[in-house]
C-alpha cells in the first residue's frame, strides 16, 4: 500500500522493483524512462533530506560524502552507460568497521558511515547493466 501512496503504480513490476529497491543486499540501478520511479523516490525519501544530483555533478563526491555521513538518502538521475570507479565501494556497499566506527571508502578519504545512508540510482536507457 505504501507503494502506490508514494506514487508508484502498482503492476507487478513495480512493487518488485519496490521491493528490490528497499531489501537489496546491493543498491539496484532503477530502469525508468517514464521517470514513475524518480518520482516515486522522491515521495518516499522527502520527509529524509533526499538530495538529487547527477553523475556529471563537479561536487557528486561531496553530495555523497555528505549522505553518507548524515544518513540521508542521495539519489542520483539518469545514469549514462558507466559510472564513475570512484563510486563501486558504495554501490557494493563496502562497509567495513575500524575502532568501533563504520567506514567505507570514497575517493581518496574513508569516511564515518551512517546505516540510514540510502544510494538511489535511475537510467532512463534500458540497455544499461549495473
Amino acid at each position: 500500500a505504501s507503494v502506490n501512496s508514494n506514487g508508484l503504480p502498482s503492476d507487478d513490476v513495480s512493487v518488485e522493483g519496490a521491493i528490490m529497491v528497499s531489501r537489496a543486499e546491493r543498491w539496484p540501478l532503477m530502469i525508468d524512462p517514464q521517470n514513475q520511479a524518480k518520482m516515486w523516490i522522491k515521495n518516499m525519501e522527502s520527509d529524509n533530506k533526499l538530495r538529487i544530483t547527477k553523475l556529471d555533478n563537479p561536487n557528486l563526491l561531496r553530495v555523497l560524502e555528505a549522505g553518507i555521513r548524515n544518513g540521508c538518502p542521495v539519489l542520483v538521475e539518469d545514469i549514462q552507460e558507466s559510472l564513475d570507479p570512484a563510486l563501486d565501494p558504495i554501490l557494493l556497499k563496502a562497509v567495513y568497521k575500524q575502532g568501533g566506527r563504520k567506514l567505507i571508502r570514497l575517493g581518496d578519504s574513508e569516511i564515518d558511515y551512517d546505516p540510514k545512508f540510502k544510494f538511489l540510482y535511475t537510467s532512463y536507457k534500458s540497455s544499461l547493466s549495473a
